[in-house]
């Protein structure tokens, strides 16, 4: 399990900020204020998110499926992420050369991310937590999982 850090993560969201421009994919409207939300959510920085997970319900164990089965995928974790109460932000990325339209998920459980996994036949997700470091002051950690 290797370590996500802050820079890694930031370079991450630059580059696909940078490679993915379609309205579809990422930050259609309002990108200057849902880009420094999403900064700030990664930063540990908004209190009422504790935990994170990033995932995506598209191309399973990083196989190339079609572009239909993909957004039926898509819509699918969507739906099983609501009914679990949970709310995400929609993002786009790229894993294994194959971008896919992904989801920041607000507060999970580990164990819900796992089963989410699970059920969307991924190779892993992106585990983000809070953790103090001084009193009034935290970041979040993340792992690959």
């Amino acid at each position: 399990m290797s370590k996500l850090t802050t820079e890694k993560l930031k370079k991450l969201i630059k580059e696909v900020l940078t490679e993915n421009k379609k309205d579809s994919m990422i930050l259609a409207e309002g990108k200057d204020s849902k880009y420094k939300r999403i900064l700030n959510i990664l930063q540990g920085e908004v209190p009422d998110v504790k935990t994170v997970g990033l995932m995506s319900g598209q191309n399973p164990m990083v196989k190339k499926v079609s572009d239909l089965e993909n957004a039926n995928r898509k819509e699918d974790l969507e739906k099983s992420v609501k009914q679990k109460g949970l709310e995400y932000i929609r993002i786009g990325a790229e894993f294994g050369g194959h971008p896919e339209q992904s989801l920041i998920i607000l507060n999970p459980t580990q164990f819900q991310l796992d089963k989410l996994c699970r059920e969307f036949q991924q190779w892993g997700f992106v585990w983000g937590e809070k953790f103090p470091i001084r009193p009034g002051e935290t970041f979040m950690a993340f792992s690959m999982m």
